[in-house]
């Protein structure tokens, strides 16, 4: 199995797992592959110190009766802390990284990029950076009605831009044409 071939059979769940950062649009050239880089930097950081996730302890088959218990939910950063494995220089390079780290800067950086990414995609101006600083008390405030605004990636599309497409009703109308130059007595109504 080759896992560097993007559209291999048994890859595609290596492909598939960032469309939640990416979404659907083409990139192209050296900006955009600068930009992913760093969309996969920032998220990287953000996933491994601050997204916490369940990791099975234990699965138990009672003939068809499946029956899973889960460790608490926990970041990848304090599963290495707790494990024994690690050496303590490795741990305390971990703790450090994660006390400098803060998650609503990562936020904003991953927001920040998706913009660009999208700007860059459908041949828009590119967004302007804001230096300030992230409001915590902001962010906490506008969490309770976040979800009216539905969804905040950038990268979100509900309608695809037809860039590279053909229009479908210019379609229609050469064919419409070539029809009534075939087939003259039919008339105009009858085709439509």
């Amino acid at each position: 199995m080759r896992r560097s071939i993007v559209f291999a059979k048994d890859c595609l769940s290596l492909c598939e797992h960032w469309t939640w950062l990416l979404g659907y649009r083409r990139f192209q050239g050296i900006a955009a592959a600068q930009a992913i880089t760093r969309l996969y930097g920032a998220s990287r950081l953000f996933v491994n110190f601050f997204q916490p996730s369940f990791k099975l302890a234990e699965k138990h088959r009672q003939g068809a009766q499946v029956t899973k218990r889960y460790h608490p939910p926990q970041t990848p950063c304090e599963r290495l802390l707790q494990a024994e494995s690690i050496p303590d220089a490795a741990k305390s390079k971990l703790r450090e990284v994660a006390s400098i780290l803060d998650p609503l800067k990562l936020l904003e950086e991953i927001r920040a990029v998706q913009a660009h990414l999208a700007a860059l995609a459908d041949g828009e101006q590119l967004p302007t950076p804001t230096p300030e600083r992230p409001d915590l008390s902001a962010f906490v405030a506008s969490l309770s009605s976040a979800w009216r605004g539905g969804e905040v990636r950038p990268t979100f599309s509900i309608e695809a831009k037809p860039r590279y497409l053909r229009s479908l009703q210019g379609v229609i109308q050469r064919a419409v044409a070539q029809t009534q130059e075939k087939t003259p007595q039919l008339s105009r109504s009858r085709l439509h």
